[in-house]
């Protein structure tokens, strides 16, 4: 059940989204979806070989990809349903925080 709210939630989202502002958004903000997951996965890549070293915790040696992934990848529902909240949606700066955010997310699942 938790599937299909997921999906009827992502389908109003499309509805009230303005797709050719958001295309034409994306044609130039894709090095804003980019800089920020590999900053952010840099960071907790350091983070996690500085303070788990593989001699103290040996199971979190193939997890640190998982958990630095996972860190860095901005969430897209939960980016529309504040954008949606606050009537940002249609906006310039709506349009550009969902394309940077779906080109974030199709990083994370290719």
């Amino acid at each position: 059940m938790s599937i299909v709210g997921a999906i009827y939630f992502l389908f109003f989202v499309a509805v009230k989204m303005d797709l050719l502002m958001t295309v034409r958004a994306a044609k130039s903000t894709w090095l804003l979806g980019i800089v920020p997951f590999v900053a952010s996965f840099l960071v907790m890549s350091i983070l996690l070989n500085l303070f788990y070293s593989p001699t103290n915790f040996p199971p979190l040696i193939a997890s640190r990809l998982s958990i630095s992934t996972t860190m860095a990848v901005t969430n897209f529902p939960v980016l529309t349903e504040a954008l949606s909240e606050l009537n940002l949606m249609a906006t310039e700066l709506g349009q550009l925080a969902m394309s940077s955010a779906s080109f974030n997310d199709c990083i994370q699942f290719s």
